[in-house]
Formats: structure tokens, sequence, C-alpha cells
């Protein structure tokens, strides 16, 4: 634990130690436009966040069941039998992060695949086509990209005790998945086509900064 508060926080170093050019200043956030090997040197990887604890799980009849730590069942089943995330039946468990308090279950209703973050109030947060995006500690968590609105696309993330939505807008085509860096700091990149050069993609990338 100590090992991870430093390295968190040397990484916030790093992220403060580089003069970034400020695109947008605002009262949730801080948008500044980076270079692509800082964008490819930073960022953590989701799947380190959940253990599988393989003694809560258990067979039955060919049947997986999990055992959550609210002593309830949750029964792993096939799409043919989901009805909503509350009948706690799912194709697949990836494990859970026991600080937090959420397990991370996928269920294919046809196509595509949906992802579901489920406490053990059996309160969920349900992600459409890719894997949940969450910053290290389980305080913000990427929602997905915002569709073109008035000439603006944007990155939208989401705090998870308060529920309040931060919308980073761009005027971009196209938008990138996110890589967390750390609770207040994650990295994007964006392209759209040039026409005065063959149409050829110009990537721009970027970095917020969320104000609390």
């Amino acid at each position: 634990r100590y090992f991870l508060f430093l390295t968190l926080n040397f990484l916030a170093l790093m992220v403060n130690a580089h003069n970034f050019k400020v695109i947008k200043d605002t009262s949730n956030y801080v948008l500044k436009e980076i270079d692509s090997a800082y964008y490819s040197k930073h960022g953590m990887k989701e799947k380190n966040l959940y253990t599988v604890d393989s003694s809560l799980i258990t067979k039955d009849n060919g049947v997986l069941k999990l055992k959550l730590y609210n002593g309830k069942i949750a029964t792993l089943h096939g799409p043919e039998s989901f009805k909503s995330p509350e009948d706690l039946k799912f194709d697949e468990y990836y494990g859970c992060n026991k600080k937090a308090g959420y397990y991370l279950f996928r269920t294919s209703l046809g196509e595509p695949d949906v992802f579901y973050l489920m406490n053990d109030k059996n309160e969920y947060i349900e992600f459409d086509l890719e894997w949940p995006l969450i910053s290290p500690d389980f305080k913000y968590y990427y929602k997905g990209l915002f569709a073109r609105n008035n000439g603006m696309n944007g990155v939208e993330v989401v705090n998870f005790k308060t529920k309040k939505k931060i919308k980073i807008k761009t005027t971009d085509e196209f938008l990138h998945q996110i890589k967390w860096i750390n609770d207040k700091n994650f990295i994007f990149y964006t392209n759209h086509f040039d026409p005065s050069n063959r149409w050829h993609p110009v990537m721009t990338y970027y970095l917020v900064k969320i104000k609390d």
C-alpha cells in the first residue's frame, strides 16, 4: 500500500512537471495538449484493479456460482436467462475490487457485449461495448464518448460517489479511449482528416486534470 501511495504521488509530480499548453481551464477540469511520447509512456492497466478469489466460486450441476461478500449468490448463467443485472446472472466474472466493493461481470445479449460493475447492494453501472475504465482508487469512471452536438464531441467521466458528470469537449471528429494516470488525471487522443494534406489523419493528444 505504501509503495502504491509513493507510485501514484510520483506520477502526479510527473504530470505537474510538464509545462504543457493549456487549452481550456474550467471549474471542473484543466485540459492540456501533450505530445505522443507522453501519451505512450503513461497510463495504467485497468485489469490490475480486480482479483478473483477462487474460494468463493462453486459449481452446481454445471452452473458456476459466486458467493458475494454480503452473503448473496451470483449465478453465472448464459444470456438466455438474463433479464436484468439484479438477477445476478451473467456470462463471465472477472473479479472484485474488495476495497471499492465492486464486482465486474459481462453478459452477451447477442451483440454487443455489456459489462457491469455491481456492489453488494446490487446497485450497478452499465458499460456498453468496452471494458470499464476506472481510476485507480475507484473515484471516477469513464462513461464513454458523447456524440457530436453543435460541432462538439467529448469524453465523459463520472464520480462514483456524487454521480457528478464531467464532459470534456473537443471539436475533433474522432476521439479515442482514455488512459487513467491517477484519480485526477487521464489522457486521451483525437484525430481528424486534413484535406490540405491528402486527407491524412492528424493526431492530437490531451491531458485532463480533474478539479475537486
